[in-house]
This record gives structure tokens, sequence and C-alpha cells, in this order.
């Protein structure tokens, strides 16, 4: 259980990296292979941070992409636009005025989960011994 917490919290610190970020994309999504090679690229805007996804969705998606966080962003709001309930899951994360996922607010709350996860844990460890 600690490795899996331990590995989320991994990807958070990728998630704040600036700069230039490996982008790579290999996903099927509605039957639909999409892979592109490993490439090293500039982001487009100064505040764009390196994201990763990996995700599987039954019966629309699954797979991982990387990339600067405006990209990724673009790549996940089209993957779940496709179907409304996914989409309705995703509602807290999509910024109206771009028509996107807020990658930021999205990555952020995730951080904010995992580190409740690693605090339930740590507890749970300590009340053992």
């Amino acid at each position: 259980m600690f490795l899996i917490h331990s590995i989320l919290a991994l990807s958070i610190i990728f998630y704040q990296v600036h700069g230039s970020c490996n982008v790579y994309s290999n996903y099927y999504m509605l039957g639909k292979w999409t892979r592109n090679s490993l490439q090293n690229l500039a982001c487009k805007y100064a505040n764009d941070s390196c994201v990763y996804i990996s995700l599987n969705v039954p019966a629309l998606a699954i797979g991982t992409f990387t990339g600067c966080s405006s990209d990724v962003g673009a790549i996940l709001t089209s993957i779940v636009n496709k179907r409304i309930d996914v989409r309705k899951n995703f509602d807290k994360f999509f910024n109206n005025n771009i028509h996107l996922i807020d990658m930021e607010l999205f990555c952020n709350v995730r951080f904010l989960i995992i580190s409740f996860f690693l605090l339930i844990y740590q507890i749970e460890s300590n009340k053992k011994k």
C-alpha cells in the first residue's frame, strides 16, 4: 500500500516541472489507436507544466499520454467529451472560459486526495504499533 502511495506522490513531482516536456501518447479511444513517438518539446505557455496521465475508462479509452499541461488538457478534454456520463465526472475541473479541463486544478485536487490517503495510511500504521 505504501508503495502505491509513494508512486502516486512521485507523479505529483513530475507535474511541477516547467519549460520543456517529454511528449508521448499511446492510447486507444473508441477502437482507434493513437501513438506518437517520444519527443522533448518546449511548452507553448510559460505557466505550462509537464503532466503524465494514465487512464482506463471502460468502453471509451485506455492508455497513457504525457506532455505540457495545456496540450494534455486538450487531449483529456477531447476524450471525456465523447461520453456525457464521463464528462459529468469532470465538470468540477472544466474551465468554461477556455472550454478545457483546467489541468492545474485537476492535478492539485489529485495531490490533496493523495496527501489525505497518505495521512490516513500513516495514522493506521501508527495504531497497529
